[in-house]
């Protein structure tokens, strides 16, 4: 037997990972700052200016109508008390944004050197002479470079501090003086095997770029310079910033070069776009052009064009990032797809192929797909994954994810094709799933002879005639989910492991560039046939989104920020538990990490952190008898309780006044707030949602229908994120009070009639 699961399945050298504050280069440290900061040294809102924006929140409200009448009367409620920030808080809102900056900056610098390295094409041009050797060119003073660059991406390794010192150096020398790198403390691995790449071979072999292309990215290179000098102005001044002329604060401008960036970031990826060519042979190049070289390669098919060396890259860059290894481990590879949900439909697509393969091992049968799936996928997999079924004339078995003992019975059962399940749900309960324990529970798997017969073709175990597909679809955990450190060498033959991630949500630094999607496949000889689905189905991402992907941030800074997402979902939610009562409006906040929640012990094994999501369940059990109280001429009276039938209705609408109602609040005290359905974006963002209550537990219909709010929070810092839990409270208590008086539906009324009411704070 094998011995028994966990410890020695993880990777140990995958255990470790970045701290929230773990920046590679301190910007601040708390014993500089002073006993009380000021903003006068800082160029940030001091203290009290923060706090004087806080205590707006505590003003009274007042729904007025726009146009006053005898029988439309303002709707006022009164102040409440709000928790204002704390001196400890205000330091830590410092550090903060000096990351934040220091972040940007990396992302800037990244671009300039992307930029640079189109324009140093081909600047020391050199004929490769017919008679050279193979070893042609290993003189050449950059090649060392070249070499340990190639060695360290295998290795998945950094440049130390030495090895970025002479790298550039070295790319210094050669280039003109507009092109040095000057701030060196931002060069991370993969800028240096850019530089690196550059420096062996950009400069020597292609030809140079065309004046025609050079005009308008210089263009581009100069607004890059401009961006990065004003981050360095930001960054070299005492304390955190120094004091500047203009009126402009810190945080403004920051907002400000970040939205620059981003324009810059897609105008330069359209322009290469534009003059890039692939040629149609079996090298695509890497740019317009490949030169003198373009005759030896020798003519294979014009199909060949689509696979960019651009779009291999990328996928071994992001490969790295979040799935925490490099490719050349346990045969895990990863493949880049045109949206999340185009990435599940290729996972059926190789269902398929798996199908063909058990028909031709059962006599030439049409085999129906065996598909197990957890009862809390995301809606629009689930619609997918029953569409490839019912084409199949099959239904998928659900199961509990919470069940895993019951679910290693049903695998073994039914060697089903697919297994379909979430890390984290992002239903309302956010359950989340002990993949890691299911993984080493299949690890422990010896198949008896009977299983083994309807595994294996003649029951040779290096011949598989049926696949376990183990369908994890990881956008909500994304890189804080601890089964990825799992070792995969220690399954079984016949199980595969499939991931699948959105990269909309938390991978593209909150700037929403392109869909995209990432599907991670282990197992001998998958990648093959992942890759023969990519290109021949028409699964392969639009080359401007390998241009704008390329961009993406460096493994310590995705995992920063999604350490950042996780801190503002667990302090949000932590600070709205204070909300939740009986009479109350709010009934109960909802996220894993929460001492209430039925999966806190599990989301501590399977997460690393809280995740970057967390609900907000309204009470509206209190709203069955609940009747509204009307006064009318000095007389009171009150209406009839809701019905069943209008039930559903009547907890919609009022859902979405809270949410209303958290907007206009914002917008009146100056907080940043969105609406919107997704997350892993820099602003927090909140959209309704809806759930149905099991018969078992609301035997009538009509009530069944619940609507709640799903709250995305941004990557704020903490200023912003004490802004927001005061706005969040204040909205609460404004409700609660509305039904503690019951005048809940007026309350709600007069949010939703944007036309003729206006909220005021004071």
């Amino acid at each position: 037997m094998k011995a028994s699961v966990k410890a020695h399945r993880v990777l140990s050298d995958q255990a470790t990972t970045t701290q929230p504050d773990d920046l590679t280069e301190t910007l601040l440290v708390a014993s500089t700052l002073p006993a009380r900061p000021n903003a006068l040294n800082s160029g940030l809102p001091s203290l009290s200016d923060i706090n004087n924006t806080i205590s707006r929140l505590a003003l009274p409200i007042t729904l007025a109508p726009k146009s006053p009448s005898s029988w439309r009367r303002s709707c006022n409620f009164q102040g409440e008390q709000v928790v204002f920030l704390s001196e400890g808080e205000y330091q830590q809102y410092q550090r903060e944004f000096a990351q934040d900056v220091s972040e940007l900056h990396l992302r800037v610098q990244r671009l300039k050197i992307k930029i640079g390295t189109e324009l140093l094409r081909g600047i020391h041009h050199l004929e490769r002479p017919n008679d050279a050797p193979y070893n042609w060119g290993d003189e050449f003073p950059s090649r060392q470079a070249w070499s340990k660059a190639l060695s360290l991406s295998r290795d998945d390794s950094d440049f130390s501090q030495d090895e970025t010192d002479d790298l550039i150096a070295k790319y210094n020398a050669l280039v003109p003086e507009a092109h040095r790198l000057i701030h060196r403390e931002h060069i991370a691995s993969l800028d240096g095997n850019l530089i690196s790449e550059t420096l062996g071979a950009a400069i020597y072999y292609p030809d140079p770029l065309p004046e025609s292309a050079r005009g308008p990215i210089e263009a581009i290179f100069e607004r890059t310079k401009q961006l990065e000098k004003r981050l360095v102005e930001m960054k070299s001044m005492p304390l955190l910033f120094a004091p500047q002329s203009r009126e402009q604060s810190h945080e403004a401008e920051l907002k400000e070069i970040r939205l620059e960036y981003r324009a810059l970031l897609k105008e330069y990826s359209g322009l290469i776009e534009a003059q890039s060519w692939h040629s149609p042979t079996y090298g695509a190049s890497l740019s317009e052009q490949r030169g003198p070289r373009q005759s030896s390669e020798p003519f294979r098919s014009d199909y060949q064009r689509f696979k960019m060396p651009e779009l291999v890259e990328l996928q071994r860059e992001l490969h790295r990032a979040l799935f925490r290894r490099t490719e050349y481990h346990e045969h895990t590879s990863s493949f880049l797809f045109n949206g999340g949900m185009a990435a599940f439909e290729a996972t059926f697509r190789l269902i398929e192929r798996d199908l063909e393969q058990q028909s031709r091992f059962s006599g030439g049968r049409p085999q129906k797909p065996v598909v197990l799936a957890a009862n809390d996928l995301y809606f629009e997999v689930d619609r997918s994954l029953r569409d490839f079924t019912g084409a199949h004339f099959t239904t998928p078995q659900l199961f509990d994810p919470h069940d895993i003992d019951g679910l290693i019975k049903l695998i073994k059962a039914k060697l089903p094709n697919a297994v379909c399940l979430n890390s984290l749900s992002n239903h309302f309960r956010m359950d989340v799933t002990e993949i890691t324990s299911l993984l080493a529970k299949l690890a422990d798997w010896e198949p008896d002879k009977r299983t083994t017969s309807r595994l294996y073709a003649n029951g040779r175990s290096s011949l598989s005639k049926r696949t376990i597909n183990i369908v994890i679809d990881n956008t909500t955990a994304g890189v804080l989910a601890k089964w990825k450190n799992f070792n995969f060498g220690d399954l079984p033959k016949f199980i595969r492991v499939i991931s699948i991630e959105s990269l909309v949500k938390f991978a593209q630094d909150g700037l929403e560039l392109a869909p995209a999607g990432l599907m991670t496949i282990s197992g001998e000889y998958s990648d093959s046939e992942i890759k023969s689905i990519q290109s021949r189905r028409g699964y392969s991402p639009p080359e401007n989104t390998v241009r704008k992907l390329a961009f993406f941030s460096d493994a310590r800074s995705y995992e920063r920020r999604m350490h950042r997402h996780s801190r503002n979902s667990k302090f949000l939610s932590g600070e709205l538990t204070t909300e939740i009562s009986e009479s109350g409006f709010i009934s109960d906040v909802i996220h894993p990490f929460l001492s209430k929640h039925s999966d806190r012990r599990s989301a501590r094994v399977e997460l690393e952190d809280g995740g970057g999501l967390f609900n907000i369940e309204f009470n509206f059990e209190a709203l069955k008898g609940y009747r509204e109280r009307i006064e009318w001429s000095g007389r009171t009276s009150y209406k009839d309780p809701v019905s069943p039938h209008q039930f559903g209705k009547e907890c919609e609408l009022l859902a979405q006044a809270f949410q209303a109602c958290l907007v206009s609040l914002a917008r009146e005290a100056d907080v940043n707030l969105h609406l919107g359905t997704s997350f892993g974006f820099d602003t927090t963002r909140v959209a309704v949602y809806e759930h149905r209550l099991e018969e078992a537990v609301e035997p009538e219909y009509g009530y069944r229908r619940r609507p709640y709010l799903r709250v995305s929070p941004g990557t704020e810092n903490i200023k912003e994120m004490r802004l927001l839990a005061n706005l969040f409270k204040r909205t609460a208590k404004l409700f609660t009070t509305a039904m503690q008086e019951q005048r809940l539906f007026e309350l709600r009324d007069r949010i939703l009639d944007t036309r003729d009411t206006e909220l005021q704070l004071g």
